[in-house]
């Protein structure tokens, strides 16, 4: 009986040292695959030419849950920029709107409100007055008329534009019109990433992951 229960005992505790290393390659191999994926979706982004700051923007997390059955998740801070470029959608006003407002680079960053600028936050106290201009073909515009154009000194780039003094304005000299916006009903995103095929790719990976992970912790058990 002595001997029946040394041995009962030496296997539960090899059980128990088995289910712990199983947990934790389980846990390993979850891990890997959502980095992976993440990695992947980042390199999708990066490779389309759409910055880094987007392709940061998908992010990692493994939750242990019982232990042995984690969960990776991966998602990310712009879904919907993300999900516009994963279908490939039809962009078009909102209800009731005629045009989608595109800002130049002559257009100021940020509007009144201190966000993106909008038609409606054109700071136009500062600059002047948006006026429509109407094109049968090809884009329309909104431009600021009366503007002069400001250089960098050390550079002798454009920085921008602004409002024209009196003198200016009596002499027209170094005046000009920007154009700050730029008109059109609808625009088309071609579709250039593949979330879906990315993930399937590395849940497929999963299950090899998981293997390679318990066997290399199997064999430093065995050498301890």
């Amino acid at each position: 009986m002595k001997f029946t229960a040394k041995i009962i005992g030496s296997l539960r505790k090899d059980m128990e040292k088995e289910f712990v290393s199983l947990t934790g390659a389980i846990k390993a191999g979850t891990k890997e695959a959502a980095d992976g994926l993440k990695i992947a979706l980042r390199g999708q982004i990066t490779g389309a030419g759409m910055g880094s700051k987007l392709a940061n923007a998908w992010r990692s997390k493994v939750y242990d849950n019982k232990g042995y059955d984690p969960a990776g998740l991966v998602y990310t801070r712009a879904p919907r920029i993300v999900q516009a470029f994963d279908k490939g959608v039809l962009i078009k006003p909102k209800a009731g709107g005629v045009w989608l407002a595109i800002p130049t680079a002559t257009a100021p960053e940020r509007g009144t409100d201190g966000r993106r600028i909008t038609p409606t936050t054109f700071p136009e106290a500062k600059l002047g007055k948006l006026e429509f201009v109407y094109r049968e073909k090809g884009p329309s515009f909104l431009v600021v008329h009366n503007v002069r154009a400001s250089y960098s000194r050390k550079t002798g780039q454009l920085r921008g534009f602004r409002k024209a003094s009196d003198t200016a304005l009596r002499t027209g000299k170094g005046l000009t019109t920007a154009i700050m916006f730029i008109l059109i009903r609808q625009v088309k995103l071609e579709k250039r990433l593949d979330v879906a095929g990315a993930a399937k790719v590395w849940v497929e990976k999963m299950p090899d992951l998981i293997e390679q992970e318990h066997t290399r912790r199997s064999r430093e058990n065995a050498d301890k």
